[in-house]
């Protein structure tokens, strides 16, 4: 029987710290991912998603919802299942900026 991993919650920082954590504790074991995440932090994920394919095979389980970013993961894998009624979202990326006026006068 493999070990799993719980991404089961937003993806920041420290949960993208912790899952990597994860990963290297186990290194050259078959893992289960197991995933019901809103998605998160873009950097953060994208930390999750390098380190998943420097792992190498990785099983991962649709448990509930894989959006936005915790769904970008599923695109690098192969070996990805899911409960019927599981639910995925895609979407653009998006962004907020602040000016401050210093930076809004030049």
């Amino acid at each position: 029987m493999s070990k799993e991993i719980l991404l089961y919650s937003p993806i920041f920082d420290f949960v993208a710290e912790n899952f990597i954590n994860q990963l290297n504790e186990n290194e050259g074991e078959d893992l289960k991912v197991r995933i019901n995440s809103p998605g998160g932090s873009v950097f953060a994920g994208w930390g999750i998603v390098a380190k998943s394919l420097e792992h190498g095979q990785l099983q991962i389980m649709v448990d509930g919802s894989a959006s936005s970013m915790a769904s970008v993961l599923l695109l690098f894998h192969n070996n990805v299942k899911a409960l019927p009624q599981s639910r995925f979202t895609l979407h653009r990326a998006s962004r907020s900026e602040e000016h401050t006026s210093e930076l809004q006068s030049r």
